[in-house]
């Protein structure tokens, strides 16, 4: 009987870690600020996107994990119409994200104030180092 009890608490601490570290739940490793520092190989400020008539270019971005599966995402980016002066604008989007591993997967909630919205995928590098692809020509790295 004494055996058995044991092996029923040995059985519950390994479903009760199991369950602890469930891999929708964050790593607590993986929270934290991380700031923007390549778009596509190229360090900031870098142009995304140019044309005949305006000029797209990112000057800084930050993304926070927390702890409760919540993300904030913010960026500075600069529109310079062909012949016009520049024109700064800030965006802060949120939303939640699920770790599998070292895969994150962003849920951005859409906003009516700012370009919010949408689901992108990017990977941790188990240490200080999340890439994000936010579609299959923006790849972004971000650093602790």
């Amino acid at each position: 009987m004494r055996r058995t009890i044991r092996g029923l608490l040995g059985l519950i601490a390994v479903v009760a870690y199991t369950a602890c570290s469930d891999s929708s739940g964050p790593n607590p490793a993986v929270t934290g600020s991380y700031a923007l520092i390549t778009i596509n190989g190229s360090g900031l400020p870098v142009i995304i996107y140019q044309d005949a008539f305006v000029v797209f270019r990112i000057n800084a971005g930050n993304v926070t994990l927390n702890s409760n599966n919540t993300f904030s995402k913010s960026g500075t980016y600069q529109e310079t119409l062909t012949g016009g002066q520049p024109t700064t604008v800030s965006e802060t989007c949120t939303g939640t994200y699920a770790v599998n591993g070292n895969s994150v997967t962003f849920s951005e909630a859409t906003s009516s104030t700012a370009n919010c919205g949408g689901v992108y995928n990017g990977t941790w590098d188990g240490s200080n180092t999340l890439t994000v692809a936010f579609d299959a020509t923006v790849q972004a790295v971000f650093r602790k």
